[in-house]
């Protein structure tokens, strides 16, 4: 989110694991809160939300499934 003024300094917003970034952009946008007076703000999701084109290999399944079968071979 850009900040009400030029050349601001930016806060990056990492939310709790389970509630999407995008939940906040609401409370970081109302003229009551004066963080975007003094600072960009970007939210970030940090985990997947379940909306990534992330690719299959990054599936928890199959990486649990990984570690299983290394831990089995040990």
């Amino acid at each position: 989110m850009k900040g009400r003024q030029p050349d601001l300094p930016t806060m990056i917003w990492l939310p709790e694991i389970a509630e999407p970034a995008e939940n906040f952009k609401s409370f970081f946008g109302e003229r009551k809160n004066k963080i975007c007076d003094v600072r960009n703000v970007w939210l970030l999701n940090y985990r997947n939300q379940g909306k990534s084109d992330h690719h299959d290999s990054f599936d928890m399944d199959c990486i649990s499934a990984d570690i299983i079968r290394w831990m089995d071979e040990k």
